[in-house]
């Protein structure tokens, strides 16, 4: 799952465990759960998968390193409005 759908997906617990809620000390449970969540994720390194020989290791995406014209995939999504995380090719390392 990539980081924006893990983030979605945090993001829809937490409103449904605000709306069920009937103190604060269960808003914060659900907050702090929440919060590890998150910290987990971001844990996690991240890297582009695309054209990789046998021996080599994933890289950063030609996104973060402005260099979007190095791939096909990159340029879509730019103009899409989208970025690294939308690409099938973009995964944990």
């Amino acid at each position: 799952m990539s980081e924006p759908a893990k983030n979605i997906q945090v993001a829809k617990m937490v409103a449904e465990g605000m709306a069920k809620c009937s103190s604060m000390s269960e808003l914060q449970s659900v907050l702090e759960n929440a919060l590890s969540i998150i910290k987990e994720n971001k844990d996690v390194k991240y890297g582009c998968y695309c054209d990789l020989e046998p021996d080599q290791k994933p890289t950063s995406c030609v996104i973060m390193v402005d260099r979007i014209p190095d791939c096909i995939y990159a340029q879509g999504f730019i103009r899409q409005g989208l970025n690294q995380w939308n690409c099938k090719y973009w995964n944990p390392v």
